[in-house]
């Protein structure tokens, strides 16, 4: 993420273009401006995606670079790459990584000294809301920010396929025992980058078909992978000379 904030801030610039409707008086962009800059300066998630809507707002008119150049002055250091990355780092609202307990075995994976059948032994199950992804909308990022926002996430999709890729095959995952802490973190995990797979963020990359294809390849890797986990054999804590967990 870093790396891609610092092309950000090289490359990219606040769109331009303004709008036909009344201006917002200064005084008010201004105060927006500076809850921006605070929230920034924290580096406070929802709270920089929330003031800079607010900034919006409060701009009534004004083009988008007039907002981050005063929220740049309040601030003293460059705030559009923090809302780029903000936005991209904003979670789903219902579940905030993905996945749920689930409801059967409140968690566990297992129900009567078997793995649950409601969550395949796993423990936890994909988010209605947002497809397991632990994302929120896209739809919920400004026009002006989308794009960039989508290729923050696209960046940090390529840093769970390579741990994806690190993985062992799923029948050594099945044959390991896992402990049950271990057995539901992993899942969740697998889930969750299933469902980012499933709707992977849009970004015109000029490879859309291999880009398809490799995403498809690596679901079904992580789809093997949940299977094996839901079929491995239980046990209370760490199997002797195990060592470090399948997921690390």
């Amino acid at each position: 993420m870093k790396a891609t904030e610092g092309k950000l801030r090289q490359r990219l610039a606040p769109p331009e273009g303004r709008s036909s409707r009344p201006r917002a008086s200064g005084t008010a962009l201004d105060a927006a401006a500076g809850e921006l800059a605070a929230a920034a300066r924290e580096r406070r998630i929802e709270a920089i995606c929330a003031s800079y809507l607010a900034a919006r707002r409060a701009a009534a008119g004004r083009s988008a670079r007039e907002i981050v150049d005063r929220a740049d002055r309040a601030a003293g250091e460059p705030t559009w790459p923090v809302i780029v990355s903000a936005f991209a780092r904003r979670r789903c609202y219902m579940c905030g990584d993905g996945t749920i307990p689930c409801e059967s075995c409140r968690g566990r994976g297992t129900l009567n000294g078997s793995p649950c059948p409601q969550c395949d032994g796993l423990g936890r199950e994909p988010c209605e809301f947002c497809g397991g992804a632990g994302w929120s909308d896209p739809d919920d990022t400004p026009p002006e920010v989308r794009p960039f926002a989508a290729r923050c996430r696209l960046a940090r999709l390529e840093k769970e396929l390579a741990w994806l890729d690190a993985l062992p095959d799923a029948s050594r995952v099945r044959g390991r025992r896992l402990d049950a802490r271990r057995r539901v973190e992993l899942a969740g995990r697998l889930l969750r980058l299933l469902g980012r797979l499933r709707a992977p963020p849009r970004v015109e990359t000029g490879n859309g078909r291999r880009q398809a294809e490799r995403f498809a390849a690596a679901a079904q890797r992580a789809e093997g992978l949940l299977d094996a986990l839901g079929t491995a054999p239980p046990t209370a804590g760490p199997a002797a000379g195990e060592g470090d967990s399948a997921g690390e």
